[in-house]
């Protein structure tokens, strides 16, 4: 049987403040009025899942324009980990942090698939 993932919490930092969402195990829902930023925390935990961002979204994008980082919570199977994004950094928009580690995208996404048990399939192009 293959692994469960668990998101935990989400969290964005901007200086010192922290917004957290914290989420119960089963279905969650993020409810709230409109343009209360229910899409940019679905953004932000898709980013810290290994979305590559381009150039032009790095300088137009709100959560790049007013966070500094985010960072989740997350449990495969009976592991814990902590991913973290830190886009003012510098080198470090193309890297996530998996409990403090600097592993490239590509990496990251063959790590996740790694302890889902996912197979990666490569194929010549």
């Amino acid at each position: 049987m293959a692994p469960t993932l668990l998101l935990r919490s989400a969290s964005r930092t901007r200086g010192n403040e922290i917004e957290k969402l914290t989420f119960a195990p089963g279905v969650n829902l993020i409810v709230g009025p409109r343009n209360s930023g229910k899409t940019k925390w679905l953004q932000t935990i898709d980013f810290l899942f290994g979305h590559d961002i381009d150039g032009n979204e790095r300088t137009t994008d709100d959560i790049f324009a007013k966070y500094d980082s985010a960072a989740m919570t997350l449990s495969i199977g009976t592991e814990q980990f902590t991913i973290e994004r830190l886009w003012t950094r510098a080198g470090m928009m193309s890297k996530v942090l998996v409990n403090g580690d600097a592993l490239l995208l590509k990496d990251f996404r063959e790590f996740l698939m790694e302890k889902l048990g996912i197979p990666i399939i490569r194929y010549p192009q």
